[in-house]
Parts: C-alpha cells; structure tokens; sequence
C-alpha cells in the first residue's frame, strides 16, 4: 500500500496526526510527491480540523503547480470556508474561472459570490455561465432559482429554472417544493405572475 493509502486508511480509523506524520514523512524524502501533498492538506483540514495548516499547503502547492487545476479548487473550497478570508477566496476563484471555467467550478463560484460576497449581479452571471456550459445539470438550475426567488426576486426566470431543474430530476424535492410554493404565492391560477401589492393607496 503506498504512503499515501496507508495514510487515508489511519485517518479513516480517526488516527490524524499519525496519518499526517506519515504524509510528511513520505514529502520530506519526496517533496515533488504531488497526491501526498494534497493527501495531507486535505488531512489538515478535515481530520485535524487545522485549518491554516491546509490552506498553507496549499498555497505552497499553487505556488509550485500553478497550472494544477484541483489544487485551485481546493484552496478556493477551503479560504471560503472562513469569511474573514472572503477576498482571498475571490481572487481564487477569480484565478479557476479564467484559467479553468468549466461549470463545477463557475457554479461554484456563483455560490460564493452569492453566499459570501453578497454580489447577486456577479453570482447571476456566474449561474448563467455555468449552466450555458452544462445545460443538463438540475442542480445549476437549482442554485440559480434560489438566487432569482430570494435575492433577485425575479419570480418568472424562478419559475423557469425550477421547471428546468424538475424536468431534469424528477427526484428533486427541494425544487418540486419550492416550485410549488411559489406558484400558490405569486402566480394566479392562470399562471400569471400575481401584481405586486402596493404598501399605500393613492
């Protein structure tokens, strides 16, 4: 079993910081070990729960491979798990969506720009990027309708991208819920979207 499965396994059985000793070890005869690395970041992260550590890692990891696509991803998925690193994360994604704009990752993004950066217009642009890119895929859909019902409060483009993402996964509740919600709160049963209701009269 190489170093790094022996490593996965310990941390399967909870043991941590003796499947990290083993990936630092396995890097310190073999810095260029590139799975051990991501192995022991992920480690850090996850098992150790030390954060700075993984995010060192892999900022180390960018630096060496800067053309390696998964090590981006990772040190964008980490830096935005902590808010007072929402810039850092940014420029991250910024960074995979020039160089790798496939649509896991502008989806992706749109989720940050939306959740962390509070950037609706950005995050709506990102949404329809990545959707343009994989069209078939119900949770992109999914993802854009909850920013069009609750930030953008675009009630006819929700409605389609529920549609979509039903039509795509009927298995999918959480939009089949929210679709259905939405057409008794804003649609009459003509399927015309409701008049927005005026807060004085004249």
């Amino acid at each position: 079993m190489s170093a790094v499965g022996e490593a996965e396994a310990l941390s399967e059985k909870g043991d941590h910081a003796a499947a990290a000793a083993l990936l630092k070890s396995r890097l310190e005869s073999d810095p260029g070990d590139a799975e051990a690395e991501m192995a022991l970041a992920r480690i850090c992260v996850y098992g150790l729960k030390d954060r700075e550590r993984g995010i060192a890692i892999l900022k180390g990891a960018a630096e060496r491979r800067p053309g390696d696509a998964g090590v981006l991803k990772a040190l964008a998925t980490v830096l935005a798990m902590d808010k007072r690193r929402r810039a850092e994360a940014d420029a991250a994604y910024r960074r995979l969506a020039e160089e790798f704009p496939d649509a896991g990752v502008l989806g992706a993004y749109a989720v940050f720009a939306r959740i962390q950066m509070l950037d609706f217009e950005r995050s709506a642009e990102l949404h329809e990027a990545a959707i343009a890119l994989s069209p078939g895929d119900g949770r992109l859909h999914r993802n854009y309708a909850v920013l069009l019902l609750n930030d953008l409060r675009d009630y006819e483009r929700a409605r389609a991208e529920l549609e979509e993402a039903v039509r795509l996964d009927p298995g999918d509740e959480a939009s089949a819920r929210n679709l259905k919600l939405l057409m008794e709160r804003k649609f009459d049963p003509e399927g015309n979207l409701k008049p927005r209701r005026r807060l004085f009269g004249r």
